[in-house]
């Protein structure tokens, strides 16, 4: 992808995984990154800077029909006679495009030791959801504080050792686009989510951890911003969110913290067409209610990345953490400050997206 002054060898410019030798750095054998006059690189296992430029997706395989069926794999069979053919025309083709990547959602092992490619697994499938919470897009909120999501991502860690092998592979993706903030991927704030919980589940143990620590152990301070009379924080265990709708309808609840919010729009998965402001209870909430909000989103943050990040230094400490991709609705500063302490790179996705998705983004207040 590079315009090469006529009969200079590419060879004596970019190393064999693609890296500018005229930006040296020291080889450590993986590929890693690092900082030059004031710029960061990914560097090459042979010490040069790379800038990669990839496609994800790379798959013989392709979207399967409603029967299950591949016809993309049919198509490459007619045309190639062999899933190997078509790899080697896919290298071709890529690099005469000027791709020097393969990236997440690919053939990964088709790749493996020949060019530089990035892997990823869903280090979070293991914390299981909130029961009774409104689910948005990509369904309800989870506790990543139950130990089966700890369990969960050393499992799925686990899949990621081929990447930890070879030099080759830049790194992996811990997650995609996870909801932290709502939207039409997160019907609810987080704090309000952990509500739903059952009393003495791990993560409303750690939501009554975190308001205790936040107000100092001062019940009556937090009595005070809260409008509540608690005795001690130990009531927190006892917030119980109930439907009051005698019809039950979905989306309708009442909650000790935070008061009653109707979500009707949302559960009902109509994310094209919601009227009025789904969000307005938690966008016109006091600021030291959302404070609290916003805190504990960092808080939960926290958990899933420190834990993520661990599992992957128990398969290797020199594989790249390359965090997992975040949407530009959803990403507030107190998740991306979480995520810059534990991850090696960070990455947004910033999408044209319609009005209806991106009502209630954190830009406006929650």
């Amino acid at each position: 992808g590079c315009n090469l002054d006529q009969g200079t060898d590419e060879a004596e410019l970019f190393d064999e995984f693609g890296g500018f030798k005229a930006i040296k750095f020291e080889a450590t054998g993986r590929f890693r990154v690092a900082r030059k006059d004031g710029e960061w690189w990914f560097v090459t296992p042979h010490g040069n800077g790379f800038f990669s430029h990839g496609m994800q997706g790379v798959s013989s395989t392709g979207t399967r029909d409603r029967n299950g069926d591949s016809p993309y794999l049919g198509n490459i069979l007619a045309r190639h006679g062999s899933v190997e053919s078509w790899v080697e025309a896919s290298l071709e083709r890529l690099n005469t495009a000027g791709q020097n990547t393969i990236g997440d959602f690919s053939e990964t092992e088709h790749f493996e030791g020949r060019t530089p490619y990035v892997d990823g697994a869903f280090l979070g499938s293991g914390a299981p959801a909130i029961q009774g919470a409104p689910a948005g897009f990509r369904g309800a909120a989870v506790d990543f504080f139950d130990p089966a999501f700890e369990q969960g991502a050393r499992e799925e860690a686990g899949k990621l050792r081929p990447c930890a092998e070879d030099p080759y592979c830049i790194g992996v993706f811990i997650g995609d686009e996870y909801p932290w903030a709502t939207s039409f991927l997160q019907a609810i704030p987080l704090f309000d989510a952990y509500q739903f919980l059952a009393p003495g589940a791990p993560g409303k143990v750690a939501l009554q951890d975190f308001l205790e620590e936040r107000y100092e152990s001062d019940v009556d301070a937090f009595n005070s911003a809260w409008e509540t009379s608690f005795e001690s924080f130990d009531e927190i265990q006892k917030i119980n969110v109930v439907q009051p709708d005698p019809e039950q309808r979905p989306g309708l609840y009442e909650g000790v913290l935070g008061g009653s919010f109707d979500l009707l729009g949302l559960a009902e998965g109509d994310f094209t067409r919601i009227e009025g402001d789904p969000f307005s209870l938690w966008r016109n909430a006091s600021a030291a209610r959302n404070e609290d909000r916003f805190g504990f989103r960092g808080r939960v943050a926290r958990q899933f990345y420190e834990v993520a990040d661990a599992a992957l230094d128990a398969i290797s400490p020199d594989m790249l953490n390359l965090c997992g991709r975040f949407l530009a609705t959803t990403v507030t500063e107190e998740v991306l400050l979480a995520a810059a302490e534990n991850c090696d790179v960070l990455s947004i996705n910033a999408f044209d997206l319609p009005p209806s998705t991106i009502s209630g983004s954190p830009a406006l207040g929650i």
